[in-house]
């Protein structure tokens, strides 16, 4: 999940689906369903953030097709692919201390245990087994988010997160 100030993405609308505005969507929540559960999402439309109503949908291949309101033809469909979708990020649950959601991490400062600057968390890729931040430095580098393994420790207030990781790596 990526930020947008006050917003957060939590999927992408791939592509039309039929000819009835039915749209691809891929979400970026865990669980999946989760995304629906959010009263309203938010697409850019001509630099600014526009509600979307979301009528129904179902799994489809890995992802969903979302019925969204307003949106009940092929053409007006193919106005949204690849278009990514918000929702403000004071709808998120709070959640316990020492968890994080990955778009509060992203521009952290990342430093290894010799207080050598990695650079910055520019992304998070799921693996399907452990997260891995994506750093962009002198060099991007890859590193597992795996705590008491290469996360040593994750301070908010300085934006850091120090690794077990060389800088040679």
């Amino acid at each position: 999940m990526r930020s947008k100030g006050s917003y957060i993405c939590v999927g992408k609308i791939l592509s039309p689906f039929g000819i009835r505005g039915l749209l691809r969507f891929k979400s970026f929540t865990s669980p999946k369903e989760n995304v629906f559960g959010f009263t309203s999402l938010f697409v850019e439309e001509k630099g600014r953030l526009v509600n979307l109503k979301i009528c129904g949908y179902k799994n489809y291949r890995n992802n969903f097709l979302v019925d969204f309101s307003n949106i009940d033809n092929r053409s007006i469909a193919s106005m949204y692919t690849n278009k990514s979708v918000f929702i403000k990020k004071e709808s998120l649950p709070s959640i316990p201390e020492g968890e994080f959601y990955w778009a509060d991490l992203t521009g952290f400062k990342v430093i290894n245990e010799n207080n050598f600057e990695l650079g910055k968390v520019v992304d998070f890729i799921e693996t399907g087994s452990k997260d891995v931040m994506r750093i962009l430095g002198s060099k991007e580098i890859f590193i597992p988010f795996v705590w008491n393994h290469y996360i040593l420790q994750v301070d908010d207030k300085d934006r850091t997160i120090i690794v077990d990781w060389e800088q040679d790596w």
